[in-house]
């Protein structure tokens, strides 16, 4: 081992299968991309319902809808710094955590409680970016390089499917 250069350890990953590890570290990534975003996009379905409901004004209702946006922003720039600090499994955790807790507080609030719901939707986009962000990387990262375009393509579009059982819902 001592005569390994850092080309020769590169070929080692690079050669290496994809293994069961791999495939149940894929599988757990690509849930935690289909929840976020499942939540992320089923207010839009929702606000066809309690819009009318609760009599919101559009502005009302686009702080409601940007919310999540905007909270995505934030929880990007913070998360990002923390990931680099804290490390990336326990920022998706956490992040995912965020966005599961503050979407189920959702329920709990009272009809016609607006602002509570443009709150939570911050905070359900902060945790959506603190979760997804890393979630990312750790699947870029730990696929070998012959592999790596096409397995981040694939583990993309599941966030496609988070969207669909939104509105399936």
């Amino acid at each position: 081992m001592a005569g390994q250069t850092s080309e020769n350890l590169l070929a080692m990953f690079d050669d290496a299968p994809l293994s069961a590890r791999y495939w149940t570290t894929f599988a757990v990534m690509s849930g935690v991309l289909i929840l976020d975003f499942f939540d992320f996009f089923l207010i839009a379905f929702v606000m066809s319902v309690i819009g009318p409901e609760w009599k919101l004004t559009y502005g009302q209702g686009a702080l409601i809808l940007y919310g999540a946006g905007l909270g995505a922003i934030c929880g990007s720039l913070v998360s990002g710094s923390l990931g680099a600090v804290f490390g990336r499994k326990m920022q998706t955790v956490l992040g995912t955590f965020i966005c599961g807790i503050c979407a189920g507080c959702i329920g709990l609030l009272p009809t016609g409680a607006w602002m509570g719901l443009a709150v939570l939707r911050f905070l359900v986009g902060f945790g959506l970016a603190a979760g997804v962000t890393p979630a990312l990387t750790i699947v870029v990262e730990q696929t070998p390089t012959r592999w790596r375009t096409g397995m981040t393509s694939f583990f993309v579009a599941f966030a496609s499917d988070g969207t669909l059982l939104a509105g399936f819902t």
